[in-house]
């Protein structure tokens, strides 16, 4: 006899797994409220809901726990990508391939080409933060940032097809389509504007500092999951989610599933510290010792944040920060969530 489906999940102890200190930008509370006013200009979000979801996001908050070395003008650059990222998850999230492609290539081209422009709100939105992402770095830097963004939307363009397909990827489908639709990596690459070094070409082919690399793109993007995943499952939307995802391959329950992904995180963050320490060990100059530091602020801040705002648990951010238990929103899961 089939078991009923789950009513709740514990999530893993994130705090213990991530031992890094948080810190928060100085200048969060003002730079919040005029990042949010650029923002809410555009009015490119129609939909109550998905106002509600960017409102609960709080994106500045994210950015103040991610990047708390960043000065004030990079900051309030830094707050304005992240709130280009969520209207675009929000405007991507219902749409087929074919238009989640042509969002993509809309804010790839604005990014490009300053002359081009297609009229619409969401180019004007992106050109506004091109002309401070110019003004903060160099032509290497800008080609690396437009390069991780390309990477990006075609993640994303392969997510909508997915879903569209109503497909739950394989795990080997699924770890570089997240690497990239989670768009860590893009935010990756503001680490070197907010520390103002500029980590040359021959860094980024280094295995040891790449594996570092990935392993906090990884960490972030997967411990995401594991907070979004009642939000999704309820939305219909959690198909491109490591839980559905090792649910599937792995043929286990959700809390089994839950749990799997947790060591996963675990050996993440392992991977990430072995590689500083060896990195240091090495001698490869200050600046990339104080990007790969810097970049660590994502594995911890991530977690505050989600937590912090409201964006996935409500108002019992601080219940299921102590309990780590989350009760599931009423929907109908998939039949592979239990247990068989």
């Amino acid at each position: 006899m089939a078991l009923p489906p789950p009513t709740f999940l514990v999530l893993p102890d994130t705090f213990r797994i991530c031992p890094l200190k948080d810190a928060v930008n100085p200048h969060f509370t003002a730079v919040a409220t005029e990042s949010r006013a650029w923002a809410t200009k555009y009015d490119i979000i129609v939909s109550d809901r998905k106002r509600g979801n960017i409102r609960h996001a709080s994106s500045s908050m994210l950015a103040a726990h991610a990047f708390p070395y960043a000065k004030y003008d990079q900051f309030r650059m830094i707050c304005d990508w992240i709130s280009l990222l969520f209207v675009i998850d929000e405007v991507t999230d219902e749409q087929s391939g074919k238009e989640a492609e042509a969002t993509g290539l809309c804010v790839i081209k604005s990014l490009e080409d300053v002359e081009w422009d297609d009229g619409s709100m969401l180019a004007e939105m992106t050109k506004s933060f091109r002309e401070k992402l110019v003004c903060h770095g160099t032509p290497d830097m800008l080609r690396r940032f437009v390069s991780r963004v390309k990477q990006y939307i075609h993640a994303v363009t392969g997510e909508a097809e997915l879903r569209q397909q109503d497909e739950v990827p394989d795990m080997e489908t699924y770890i570089p389509l997240r690497r990239h639709n989670s768009a860590v990596v893009s935010c990756v690459a503001l680490v070197e504007y907010g520390i103002g070094v500029d980590i040359p070409d021959i860094m980024w082919q280094n295995d040891i500092f790449m594996s570092a690399v990935w392993a906090v793109v990884d960490f972030v993007a997967y411990t995401n999951d594991l907070f979004s995943y009642d939000m999704e499952q309820a939305e219909g939307t959690s198909g491109n989610n490591i839980v559905s995802v090792v649910m599937k391959e792995k043929g286990l329950n959700l809390q089994d599933a839950v749990n799997h992904a947790g060591e996963i995180c675990e050996k993440l963050m392992n991977t990430y510290l072995k590689a500083k320490e060896d990195l240091q060990q090495l001698q490869v100059g200050e600046d990339v010792i104080r990007f790969v530091e810097a970049m660590g602020h994502w594995t911890i801040g991530n977690i505050e944040w989600s937590f912090s705002s409201a964006r996935y648990f409500g108002s019992s951010g601080d219940e299921v920060r102590k309990t780590r238990i989350v009760k599931l929103r009423p929907r109908s899961l998939p039949e592979l969530s239990a247990a068989t």
